[in-house]
């Protein structure tokens, strides 16, 4: 029986296997997809880390040789009243 985390993995991989044929299909790779998104991820967002109590709280106990995984934090530039 497959597990929760087999599952999930092969999802992902025929989820790139699909952004990959269908890109090179452009004569592009899904990397140039996901390098034009986080140019636009790190503009959109690199002014509102700068306050932001959980990214400080992370910041401040993550070293670099951990891993930090964010599952659909989404990008909240502008706090909401």
């Amino acid at each position: 029986m497959e597990t929760a985390v087999e599952r999930w993995a092969a999802i992902i991989q025929a989820r790139a296997q699909q952004m990959d044929a269908a890109y090179a299909r452009l004569g592009r790779t899904s990397a140039d997809y996901w390098d034009r998104r986080a140019h636009w991820f790190h503009r959109s967002t690199r002014e509102s880390t700068a306050d932001d109590p959980f990214f400080l709280k992370i910041r401040s106990e993550v070293t670099p040789q951990m891993s930090v995984l964010d599952v659909g934090a989404g990008n909240r530039t502008k706090q909401i009243p």
